[in-house]
Order: structure tokens, then sequence, then C-alpha cells
């Protein structure tokens, strides 16, 4: 099937593994970042003054003409070229379109009736929405959307990237994320009297308002390769975060467990589809006694904290690589009805 990718960065550098699609049978094609200053600038200032992401679809036209399948790497990248669908513009207007959501359940549920309604008009154009966890099927149904336009797909991460040789674990509470929807304050104030040193990766943003505690070590954010090696030698890698529609957290949740961390995660709804206490230690919502509770009893015992482990990285390699999630993607085209 041949695929246009609407991607902002390089496609071909294999985001969210999409590299793996060639092999289940889809032909990828989309355009290559600009290059230079002056262009660059010139889609800066267009975009900020629209508030949208034209630049890709309208460059990507000659591309789409050809393609059987429209695939959207989440919403930013998607939304101009639903828009020309729902106007009936060629060549997004004979094209099925499929699109990743990661955040428009999220921006549904906390919009007013009128950005509601505007929201969906933005993205009703799309044939199929994907989202990352099932219970943002019903929120967006709620707004609108058809049932038979919307469903789930798992998300996944590359394994084989952090697992390798054994290291040494001399991290003992390592807490790690840098999106929107982390809760480090309600972490802090759970684990500020613990008797460990904890180690965080995060932006200046997510700590913006909070005391940091004096057990608690801020690196900021780091290269890609010093991350994945703090994870490897992470003996606990928390991921505390807020109850958002998509579950936040997933990428260094999958990573970390990848990774041979025990994984103590925030049990928001969305992130309980990837994670249960058979394999990572959860912590209910905005419960800093709990983050206390757990991050202690994992630093005390060994025996609990490598079980985890070692049920984290056999769960994730089997349920949740990027091969997985596209599998099921394929899955699910079929399942709607989206064929060559």
């Amino acid at each position: 099937m041949k695929t246009l990718v609407l991607f902002e960065g390089d496609f071909r550098q294999g985001p969210y593994g999409i590299d793996l699609l060639p092999d289940l049978g889809f032909e990828l094609s989309g355009v290559q970042p600009l290059q230079g200053r002056l262009p660059r600038k010139l889609r800066d200032v267009i975009e900020h003054r629209t508030s949208t992401k034209i630049v890709v679809p309208v460059r990507s036209i000659p591309k789409a003409q050809r393609a059987d399948l429209i695939l959207g790497l989440l919403e930013p990248n998607s939304k101009f070229a639903a828009q020309l669908k729902r106007r009936g513009i060629p060549p997004y207007a004979g094209t099925p379109m499929v699109m990743i959501s990661c955040w428009l359940a999220e921006w549904i549920s906390k919009a007013n009736p009128e950005d509601r309604r505007a929201l969906v008009r933005q993205f009703e154009a799309v044939d199929l929405i994907l989202t990352l966890s099932r219970n943002q099927i019903e929120i967006l149904i709620d707004a609108g959307f058809r049932p038979e336009q919307v469903d789930a797909i798992p998300f996944g991460c590359a394994p084989e990237l952090f697992d390798g040789e054994d290291v040494e674990r001399d991290i003992d509470v390592l807490a790690a994320g840098f999106d929107h929807g982390r809760d480090y304050g309600t972490f802090f104030d759970g684990v500020g009297d613990l008797d460990v040193t904890v180690h965080v990766l995060c932006q200046p943003a997510n700590l913006a308002g909070l005391t940091v505690p004096d057990n608690v070590v801020v690196h900021g954010v780091v290269p890609f390769d010093q991350y994945r090696a703090m994870l490897r030698r992470a003996k606990i890698v928390a991921v505390p975060t807020e109850e958002l529609a998509y579950p936040t957290g997933q990428s260094v949740a999958l990573e970390a467990a990848a990774s041979g961390a025990a994984v103590a995660y925030t049990a928001t709804t969305a992130l309980s589809e990837y994670f249960d206490a058979s394999y990572a230690a959860p912590v209910s919502v905005g419960d800093s006694k709990g983050w206390q509770r757990v991050i202690g009893h994992l630093v005390e015992s060994s025996s609990e904290r490598e079980a985890l482990a070692s049920a984290g990285r056999a769960k994730i390699t089997e349920d949740f690589s990027y091969a997985n999630m596209w599998r099921a993607f394929k899955t699910k085209l079929s399942e709607h009805g989206i064929t060559p």
C-alpha cells in the first residue's frame, strides 16, 4: 500500500518505529525537513500566524496524488490535510486518511462546547482515528465522531535499544519524564523524607513552582544515550503523572521496563492499559503517601524489585514493541475496510 507519511521531521529515521511498516506491505513516502534558514523562517512565520502546520501537507501534495493511504503522525501534522479533505479539495479528498492520535481526546475533554465542536470539525474527515488507549474512544464518540471512525492500538517502544549487557545498577531511584502531565509535586511530597537519593530527568518547566527536596538530584534534559544509560543503571524508575485522557508517561515507563528496571507508575486510567501490579508497582493518582510507601518498599526489598523488573521486561518485549504496534495498525486498517 503506497502510504504518504505526514510528519514534520525525517520519516526515514523511523519515528515510533514506522520504519517497520515496509515489512508489513506499506510503501512509505514523505517530504524531507526544510533546509536553509530562510525557508524555515518563512515556515515558522506562516504557521505561527495560521496556528496550523500547513507546510508539510502542502509540500506533500504531489506524493498524495500517488498515495493509497495518508498516515498522519499525531494531530499537528494531520490537521491541515484533514481540513482540505473535509472541504473536498484533492488529492486529500479522494484518499483514505488515518491519524495516530495522542492529544485529541484530552483537548476535547477540557474544551468548552464551542471549542469542542471546532475540534470535531477539524478532524471529522479523517477516516480512522487511532488512539493509544481504549478509554479515549468513548470521549471521541461522545464528542461527535462516528463509532466506526475511532479505534485504538497499543503504543510501543524498541526493547532492543534498552536491552544489552548487564551494567551495575548504581542508581537507586530515577524519575524521568519531560512532557505535559508529569506530577513531580506529589512525587516529591512522597519521597522527600526517604533515606534514598532520587535522580530526576525533566525539563525546568516540569518543576516550576516546586520545592526540590534535599535528597533529589535534578539532571535536567540529557542526550538520548545518557538517558538510556541511566535507565539501565536504575534499580527503580518512577513515572509520576496526572490523570489525563491519554497515557502520558508511557514512553518512559515502557523503556524503563525494557531496560530491566522495576517500574513504579501512577495508575491513571490510560496508563493502566499498559501496566498492572503483576509486573510494575501502581500508585494512585495524587497519592504522595502511596509514593512514599511504594518507593520505600522497593528500595528495601531487592526480591520484589527484581521480580517486577524481570516480569516487566518480559511483558514489554512480548506485548509493547513497535513491531506489535504496527501489526495492530495493519489489523485495524483491515477491520475498518481501508485497503489499497
